[in-house]
Formats: structure tokens, C-alpha cells, sequence
């Protein structure tokens, strides 16, 4: 079995004139590539080479230019030496290039054949290891360029059968970034990216380098499920799916069909991130469903098989809904849990935690214990789907990615959910002046505009920092940037409800039509300072745990609030409908 191996720290090398090419289109030949070995202190991984590997990239350290690599995307570019890093090992590294170019993305295709017995990989004896070193400019929680490496796999006809990826590089020194797995039985393509995904102006900092994949022969190891199917979508005719193993050496699918039949259809394509040796996320959509329909599923990691759960499909657009609504659950898993057992019991279609999900970002067994765990309580989020808004507690952490796969950008997102048009937002970066499509006060009136939105009964809008409170949090009456910002467009657009988090509380109020709800109670310490009269429409405030839940039926919203002991705390109704 293939074990991770901890090696030298790491390193930040400066120089302080950079320089670059464009990246010319590659060519498809196989050789070696020189492997790196440098783990970080989130728990990165780098395969050891004991010999008999097969590395199966050509210049993987970019020391010939792009020899061997292909253009996907974006204005990539070779560079000697970027914000005082120089290259990780030779003279060269890829970065993802200058302006709004967008993300850069450049691959190499590998035919199996050519490498590997067909036959091994077929009887599921063949691993892959893959390796990349990676910076970006900020901090590990900075929303900022994102760089990442995969390969993905397909059969041959092109089907896909999954990928395996790194975790994202997050922060301004070179990271180690690993992942094994099993490559698919009946695989005849390698696809390999290194991605250098754009995320915030003004240039594209994403940065690889010394990229490898081996092959390497293995037995095949039958995984622990360590935590429980997780879902997390919105789609009348999807359902994507979450869970964790402590191993990768391992085919792994979904099998799934209507409740009450067989569960015939089956999806391989499953993306899998290696957090580090011993976690492994696996990511999987079923879809060719039908909306408001009770399907039955489970997650298969090689020879071992989860539990049969149920879930129900989005509704249909004019149909009623009921979604649950919390934040700030963070350290308090107990508080949270007991939140999700009250929950499971009143069977909402959907729940939205808005932010905060975790207490501290780079604390790996906080996104497994706080957040996941508490959630399998009574089986709640194997059969109910749980979308999040980020938090800055949680922020932009390479965790937060493995251990959520949001919809859109994985950030900021709309959606529409029976006669509920709901919109996502980020207090956690930039609110504006950003190129389309990473602009979200451009976003928030692309969206409002759009026809899921103005045919809806309600508009609601969610993030993490609300814009008014009346108990503070670090000397903040509320967010002043969405108040200058955000407002405007959200009330021209017609949103009805504006939920937030972050002051750890509930509150209520109105303003200008709209009404404005902190949910601040999932579970985490409550604010404990005075009450005061920062904004007068704020006529609600109660410092107690909490989760709320909210039925749309016919035009009518029906909202009501239970504390931790699963008493009513609060409840209002509005009227609405369409826009004219």
C-alpha cells in the first residue's frame, strides 16, 4: 500500500524581477519528470518513489517551455521569479498570467495503453500518483487565485469514470499538494490539468510547478466509510452527493432509482480531492432525475457499501417549499446537533447555513467534527441537501473546498427552489469592482433581472454578515459594505428577506419593505454584549440558540423560529408574488 512520506519543510524562494513567455501549444511524447517532496503543515502529501513507478508526463517541471503540455484556457504564462518566488526547482514554474484573462488551464492527455498493462488496470491493480507544488499571493483563507492539479479519467469511448485532484493551494509559499487512488477499471485516457483557476484581480497569482503522475502497480485496499453521505444541491434533476474514506485505493460510484424500485442507474464519475492520506472526499452528481420525486441511493468505495438513504428532488416552480435556515454553528457541535435532530423532525426540503461553519479554518478535524458530523444526526444531511454561504471563520481555506462542493464558482451562487428565487453572496471578499464574472454587485442585478427571479413569490437573499444588528461583534454595528454596496441593487431587485449571521443572536426587523433576519445561533458562544439602539427597525432581538424554518405556500411565506430546546422563539408572514 502506498503510505505518504514527510520530508523537508517548506521553502520560499525570492527574487525580485520576474519574467515570462506566453505559453506556446505543446506536443503529445512521454518521459520522465523529476518528483518534489516537501509536505506543509495542513497535512499535504507527497508519494514516496520506492522504485518501479512509472512517471507518465512529459517536462512536468516546464524547464522546456510548454514541450508536451496543451493551452485549455486563459493567458497562461512561464515565469523565473513572481511575487519574490522563484521556481521550486530549475528555472521555470507556471502561472496563471497577467489581467482578466480569466482562469489558465493547461493539460496533457496520456493514452493508457502505451504505459500500463490494460489488463491491471482492469483487475484494479494499478495506482496513480499525482503531485504538484503550488502558491498563489495571499494567505491559506484569502479568497485569491486558486491553483490545483488532476487527472481525470474516461473509458474508450470518452465516458468519464471520475478524477482524482489536489487539494487547492492556498498561501504565498511553495505547498506540497498529493493525491493517490485507484485508476478506473475499464480507463483508457489520463487527462491531466494544472489548473491555475482566477479568483481575485489584478493578475491571475495562481503557480505550479514540478508536476508529476506515476503508475504505479498496487493492491487494491477496500476503504473505510469514515463520514456519511452528504448532500448539497438545489437542481429539480440532480442530486450531488458528499462522503469520506480513509482510503483511495478503491473504485467508488453511486448506484441510485426511484424509491420504490431498483437501483439501477449507476454514476462512476466521481471527483475525488485528497485531503491527506487518510481523508479522502468523494463528489458525485446522479443525475436524469424528475423534480419533487423520493429517489433512494447509495455510495460504493470498492467492496464496501453505505446505507440506503432517501432524499426528494427540488420541487417544482410553483410548488410549496420549506427551508431551514441557521448560522454560526461553529464550535458548538453539541448545540448544532441538537438543532439537527429538532430539524430532522419537521422534514425540510432544504437547509441553508448561512456561514461559519467551523471555528477555525485550518483545523482539519473542526470540518469533519463540527461540521459533518453533526449534520449525520438521524441521517439529516443523507437525505436533506445543505448549502452554505462562506463565512470568515471558514473563508476560503483549501479544507473549505474539499469539504463543500457549492454550486457555480463553489462561492457565490443563485438559485430558484419551488416559488423561491434564493441568492448566495460572500461578505468574505470583494463586493464589487471585479471583472464579470467574479463581480457580485454585478452578479446581484444579472440575477434579480433574470426570469427564475421575477416570476418567483419571494426573493431572498443570503450571507454571512448581516448588514444591522443591535448587539455588536468586534465594535460593528452591522456591515457597512453591504449596506453601501449590496442594498441597493437587492431592493431594486425585489428581494423580500435579507439573512445573515454573524452576530450571534436572533434579530428581526424591517426596513423599506424588506425584512432582515440574523440567525446567528447554530450553536456557537452567544454575543454577551448590551443590547442597543444601533437601528431602530431592528425591533427583535433574543440571545438564544436557534434554527428557523420557512414554508412558502400559494403566495404566502410562513416563518417561525425554535430555540435549543426546540420552543418557539419568534414568527412572522408575508404576502408575495411575481414581479410586474
Amino acid at each position: 500500500m502506498i503510505r505518504a512520506t514527510v520530508l523537508m519543510p517548506m521553502m520560499m524562494l525570492v527574487r525580485c524581477a520576474p519574467e515570462h513567455v506566453s505559453l506556446p501549444p505543446g506536443t503529445e511524447e512521454a518521459s520522465s519528470a523529476d518528483g518534489v517532496e516537501a509536505p506543509d503543515e495542513m497535512g499535504d502529501t507527497a508519494v514516496a518513489d520506492t522504485g518501479g513507478g512509472t512517471s507518465v508526463l512529459v517536462n512536468g517541471g516546464f524547464e522546456r517551455q510548454l514541450e508536451g503540455w496543451s493551452l485549455d484556457a486563459g493567458d497562461c504564462q512561464l515565469s523565473q521569479g513572481r511575487l519574490e518566488i522563484e521556481p521550486f526547482e530549475g528555472s521555470w514554474f507556471l502561472w496563471g498570467g497577467i489581467g482578466q484573462a480569466g482562469s489558465c488551464r493547461a493539460s496533457q492527455m496520456v493514452e493508457l495503453a502505451s504505459m500500463w498493462s490494460l489488463a491491471e488496470i482492469d483487475a484494479g491493480t494499478v495506482a496513480a500518483e499525482l503531485e504538484a507544488v503550488v502558491a498563489t499571493r495571499g494567505l491559506a483563507g484569502d479568497y485569491d487565485d486558486q491553483p490545483r492539479l488532476r487527472v481525470s479519467w474516461s473509458d474508450a469511448h470518452g465516458a468519464p469514470l471520475g478524477s482524482l485532484e489536489t487539494l487547492v493551494g492556498g498561501g504565498s509559499t511553495w505547498h506540497v499538494r498529493g493525491a493517490t487512488g485507484m485508476v478506473p477499471a475499464g480507463a483508457r485516457r489520463a487527462h491531466v490539468v494544472a489548473d491555475a483557476r482566477l479568483r481575485r484581480l489584478p493578475d491571475n497569482d495562481a503557480m505550479l510547478d514540478a508536476v508529476t503522475l506515476r503508475l504505479r502497480h498496487v493492491e487494491g485496499v477496500a476503504p473505510g466509510i469514515t463520514r456519511q453521505p452528504m448532500l448539497q444541491d438545489h437542481r429539480t434533476d440532480a442530486m450531488r452527493v458528499l462522503w469520506e474514506t480513509d482510503g483511495n485505493l478503491a473504485d467508488h460510484a453511486v448506484v441510485f432509482g426511484p424509491a420504490d424500485g431498483e437501483l439501477e442507474s449507476k454514476t462512476r464519475s466521481v471527483r475525488t480531492i485528497e485531503v491527506d492520506a487518510t481523508h479522502h472526499v468523494h463528489i458525485a452528481d446522479m443525475e436524469g432525475l424528475q423534480p419533487d420525486t423520493i429517489y433512494a441511493y447509495r455510495v460504493q468505495s470498492g467492496a464496501t457499501e453505505g446505507t440506503v438513504h432517501e432524499f426528494r428532488t427540488a420541487p417544482g416552480p410553483r410548488a410549496a417549499t420549506r427551508i431551514a435556515w441557521m448560522a454560526d454553528n461553529q464550535e458548538g457541535a453539541d448545540r448544532f446537533a441538537t438543532h439537527v435532530r429538532h430539524l430532522s423532525a419537521r422534514a425540510p426540503d432544504l437547509l441553508v447555513v448561512a456561514g461559519d461553519i467551523v471555528a477555525d479554518m485550518d483545523a482539519l478535524s473542526q470540518w469533519r467534527d463540527d461540521w459533518w458530523a453533526p449534520l449525520e444526526e438521524r441521517g439529516f444531511a443523507s437525505t436533506v441537501p445543505v448549502l452554505v454561504a462562506r463565512g470568515n471563520h471558514d473563508r476560503h481555506h483549501p479544507y473549505a473546498y474539499a469539504y463543500t462542493a457549492l454550486p457555480g464558482n463553489e462561492d457565490f451562487y443563485s438559485f430558484r427552489y419551488g416559488s423561491v428565487f434564493v441568492i448566495v453572496l460572500d461578505t468574505q471578499q470583494p463586493m464589487s469592482n471585479q471583472p464579470h464574472p467574479l463581480d457580485q454587485a454585478g452578479f446581484i442585478q444579472e440575477a434579480l433581472a433574470g426570469a427564475d427571479a421575477t416570476s418567483a413569490d419571494f426573493r431572498v437573499a443570503v450571507f454571512h454578515q448581516a448588514p444591522y444588528t443591535n448587539i455588536r461583534q468586534d465594535s460593528s454595528d452591522g456591515n457597512a459594505g453591504v449596506r453601501s454596496v449590496w442594498m441597493e441593487p437587492l431592493k431594486a431587485g425585489g428581494v423580500d428577506l435579507v439573512i445573515g449571521g454573524h452576530y450571534h443572536s436572533y434579530q428581526r426587523g424591517e426596513l423599506d419593505g424588506v425584512t432582515h433576519v440574523v440567525v446567528g445561533g447554530g450553536g456557537s458562544t452567544l454575543l454577551s454584549g448590551p443590547e442597543e439602539e444601533l437601528w431602530t427597525h431592528m425591533t427583535l432581538l433574543e440571545r438564544a440558540w436557534h434554527y428557523s424554518v420557512m414554508d412558502v405556500v400559494d403566495g404566502q411565506l410562513s416563518w417561525v423560529t425554535y430555540d435549543i430546546d426546540d420552543q418557539v422563539l419568534d414568527r412572522f408572514t408575508r404576502v408575495g408574488g411575481p414581479l410586474e
